[in-house]
């Protein structure tokens, strides 16, 4: 056994744990005319308009 702590650390995961599904429905994101405004620019567009807009407002 190591008496180094730095050698117990593992790479953590980038993976999302819960499922956008449920995090819609439970966010009750359905509801939302934003939510079908995204998934239409999304799907027809392949850009996301919320992304967009904070990217040009935030600036550098």
């Amino acid at each position: 056994m190591s008496s180094n702590p730095v050698d117990a650390l593992i790479e953590p995961d980038g993976s999302d744990p819960v499922p956008d599904m449920l995090e819609n429905a439970v966010g009750l994101s359905f509801l939302s005319p934003s939510f079908y405004i995204q998934q239409f620019c999304t799907s027809v567009i392949k850009s996301n308009p919320w992304d967009w807009a904070a990217e040009q407002l935030s600036g550098d």
